[in-house]
């Protein structure tokens, strides 16, 4: 008899090989002839799907029939990231929103990406605009990790070609110096204490409402002379374990956490919704003019501060909490203020030694007085 059962299990088991596949299933029943009976009934519909008189059921999954195990499976790798699950669970619905993906996974093909794509850049958001770039693409990139996750499971023959839109801009607007007291100073109260904080201390908005009293240690400590911050993912719900860091205080935002830590009566030092703090965002940057702001560029601030005081790729991805040196390295390269200063400098230097004359080939150095070679650190053997 080829079904049998498993320790432990009180289900009867099937297992046998046909053209080359292995089968390992569980009948799904106690009664060990109705066992065979679904043994043999999964046999005889094997040789129809091989034959191609039958289709294989697997191949006819459809994309909202398949939503339920593509979200476990992201659940799965995305345990202690809650708001990543709600991202794929809210993109996956916007694919369902499209009629031509009423079909089985097998069928989705490039032409009904393409046609997909064209609908969704089509249609009017909430907010009276046409769908942006990047929501665009996350929809496409949520699709594309769908197929990928069905193929692996047999589920579907190819994965097809998805293209994503090019013009995607990255949120990386940095609050500049200049702007920054015209911020601070136009900014609510409530706006203005997560602004100085975010920018002293480069907390994200979550990280900036789970602060705790217990987690402000005002005491003088190694590298940090007015206290510290610790910022913990295991006990508040922030984006990740990498987040898990110790940030010295600054000046202004010591004064602020005893400030608040004095008047708070509750378990978090800032007890406001995130949606007060983004509506007096959106209404200061349009008083102001600033566009492309948000919250989260006071955090990249942060980051553009420390890459100019010559800090480290690795001393910035343990300061904002990265989970990739490859984060962290952009405030490092990427410093618009130190490259104007140090053109600027390199300019300078340029003046006091001199031009090239107008006459002489730039590949030609044989101009050059005999002093001017040190300063150039050209090291020119001598003519014979």
């Amino acid at each position: 008899m080829s079904v049998y059962k498993r320790p432990g299990s009180k289900y009867y088991w099937t297992k046998f090989e046909l053209n080359g596949k292995r089968i390992h299933k569980s009948t799904k029943t106690t009664n060990p002839t109705k066992a065979l009976q679904w043994e043999a009934a999964l046999r005889t519909q094997m040789q129809r799907v091989l034959v191609g008189l039958e289709r294989d059921p697997m191949k006819n999954t459809t994309l909202r029939e398949f939503r339920q195990r593509f979200l476990d499976e992201i659940r799965s790798l995305h345990t202690d990231r809650p708001e990543t699950q709600d991202f794929y669970g809210h993109r996956y619905d916007e694919l369902l929103a499209y009629e031509g993906f009423e079909c089985p996974l097998s069928e989705i093909d490039e032409q009904r990406i393409d046609a997909f794509r064209t609908w969704k850049q089509g249609l009017i958001s909430r907010f009276g605009r046409t769908y942006s770039t990047v929501s665009v693409n996350r929809c496409l990139a949520t699709l594309k990790r769908a197929l990928r996750l069905a193929y692996r499971w047999q589920m579907i023959d190819r994965v097809p070609q998805i293209s994503l839109l090019k013009g995607e801009r990255q949120k990386d607007t940095v609050l500049y110096r200049e702007c920054e007291q015209e911020f601070l100073v136009a900014a609510p109260q409530t706006l203005y204490t997560c602004a100085l904080l975010s920018i002293d201390l480069g907390l994200r908005l979550k990280e900036y409402l789970a602060l705790r009293k217990e987690r402000i240690r005002l005491a003088p400590a190694p590298g940090a002379p007015l206290g510290y911050v610790e910022v913990r993912a295991f006990h508040d719900p922030l984006k990740s374990h990498f987040s898990n860091r110790d940030v010295p205080l600054t000046g202004r935002a010591r004064s602020i956490l005893e400030q608040a830590t004095k008047d708070s009566y509750s378990e978090t030092l800032f007890p406001i919704p995130k949606s007060t703090l983004q509506h007096q965002m959106r209404r200061t940057c349009r008083k102001l003019g600033f566009e492309d702001l948000s919250l989260h560029s006071f955090r990249h601030k942060f980051g553009t501060r420390l890459g100019e005081a010559g800090a480290s790729a690795h001393v910035i991805k343990q300061l904002m909490g990265h989970s990739s040196i490859t984060v962290s390295q952009r405030y490092v390269h990427k410093l618009t203020e130190s490259v104007e200063r140090a053109m600027a400098a390199m300019e300078e230097a340029t003046r006091k030694v001199g031009t090239i004359p107008a006459h002489v080939p730039v590949g030609d150095v044989g101009w050059l007085p005999p002093n001017s070679l040190a300063l150039s650190g050209l090291q020119l053997p001598l003519a014979m």
